[in-house]
């Protein structure tokens, strides 16, 4: 997952840049800072994810592009983790994926205006 993100980025960042206003919103983990079992390489991947978005947001200081990290307060609930777990596994303690709906339509409502550099916990 990161390389992807990491070459999206690359590519797209001199597009972004030439315009007016743009934003990189980029979901991260607490498994980037709370390693847990069985979640090794999740959490290097996230840790990574949230190292290059913050050193990112700090290059780009006052430019144009606001990089905007959402960082879920507890599991999503993802096709990939129902897969991972036996069928009567009890979600109670995961959120649902629209927890990212409304403050991303707040960022896109904004363009991301004074956000670069926030780090938004969705519950």
């Amino acid at each position: 997952m990161f390389a992807s993100q990491f070459i999206l980025t690359v590519r797209l960042l001199p597009l972004l840049l030439k315009r007016p206003r743009a934003f990189i919103v980029a979901v991260t983990s607490d498994a980037a800072t709370r390693p847990a079992p069985e979640r090794i390489a999740y959490g290097c991947s996230k840790a990574a994810s949230h190292a290059l978005f913050s050193g990112l947001s700090a290059e780009l200081g006052e430019s144009s592009v606001s990089v905007i990290q959402m960082l879920p307060e507890r599991q999503v609930i993802t096709r990939g983790i129902r897969r991972r777990r036996p069928p009567d596994f009890d979600f109670s303690g995961y959120s649902s994926p629209e927890i990212f709906k409304e403050p991303f339509r707040s960022i896109v409502r904004n363009r991301g205006q004074g956000m670069n550099g926030t780090c938004l916990v969705v519950s």
